[in-house]
């Protein structure tokens, strides 16, 4: 399966697209597990995502160019021959995109990012999600090595990604004390960051759930999903 994330900057700052690869590993063994830190009760699988590609596009890029951009990219043997889902960020600029990759058939699903904790269902294809729900998922598969990166991926892309995760932190408001998630300094951009932690909290709160429900797919049906468990 792979999953292809796409933020779409505001004008004059940059958008990303980013493809993850993923992966339902059916055993584990007990000492695997134990190293892991899972309960061996509970933990029977373990979804894997492995970063294989991330990008920049071009700023200024109008939207059908956008969106020639993505459809290109999804038409790759590698992902039109796989089961693959299309998340874009519609914040800003995002939403036009979304409508242009409705019209191309591409079957996105939007993923509007607000201030919030919560969760809810947009009337047209999509989410609100909280910035901190989306990211403390990606912070949780990091930490617990569900999510990889390829080496395969062109150095300076990959330096960039890097960059932007070690510069994307949580700052607490000076007057009402809530954490909030941004970039270390007004210079650096969260593009391939969002681009990367929107499709996987997509995955692991929406997708891993509906697979829950469709009996062809025995071997995610058998999944453990911790982040259901854990987050509310």
């Amino acid at each position: 399966m792979k999953l292809i994330g796409v933020d779409i900057g505001k004008e004059g700052d940059p958008s990303a697209m980013g493809t993850l690869d993923v992966q339902v590993i059916d055993k584990e063994t007990e000492a695997d597990l134990t190293r892991r830190g899972w309960d061996t009760i509970e933990k029977r699988g373990m979804t894997m995502y492995d970063l294989i590609h991330i990008e920049n596009l071009p700023i200024k890029l109008n939207y059908p160019n956008v969106v020639e951009r993505i459809k290109k990219h999804m038409h790759i043997p590698a992902i039109a021959n796989d089961e693959s889902y299309l998340i874009i960020e519609i914040n800003g600029p995002g939403e036009p995109i979304l409508d242009y990759c409705l019209l191309e058939g591409l079957s996105p699903t939007g993923i509007f990012v607000t201030n919030g904790n919560s969760i809810t269902a947009r009337e047209s294809n999509g989410y609100n999600v909280g910035k901190r729900l989306i990211v403390t998922t990606f912070q949780t598969l990091v930490q617990t090595g569900r999510f990889r990166y390829s080496k395969e991926i062109p150095k300076q892309q990959l330096a960039l990604f890097l960059h932007q995760m070690e510069n994307f932190v949580m700052k607490q408001h000076d007057r009402t004390g809530n954490e909030y998630w941004e970039n270390l300094r007004p210079e650096d951009h969260d593009d391939m960051v969002m681009a990367t932690a929107s499709p996987l909290w997509y995955a692991e709160r929406i997708l891993m759930a509906g697979y829950l429900q469709r009996p062809q797919r025995r071997s995610i049906q058998r999944s453990y999903n911790p982040l259901l468990r854990k987050q509310t």
